[in-house]
């Protein structure tokens, strides 16, 4: 049974400047590794929460 490997670079914002490997199809884990939707919700502003009061 061949193993299927799953590449983390096609989800980096950094993959088309990262000079770390050229095997960018077998990297399974990285150091500089940042994901564009991770990055898009850490710099979302943060949503007002509504309190309810409870004797209401």
């Amino acid at each position: 049974m061949k193993k299927t490997i799953y590449s983390i670079c096609t989800e980096c914002v950094h993959c088309n400047a990262c000079v770390l490997t050229t095997q960018k199809e077998k990297v399974s884990s990285c150091s500089e590794f940042e994901s564009a939707l991770f990055l898009e919700m850490a710099n979302r502003p943060k949503q007002k929460t509504k309190t309810t009061d409870p004797c209401y």
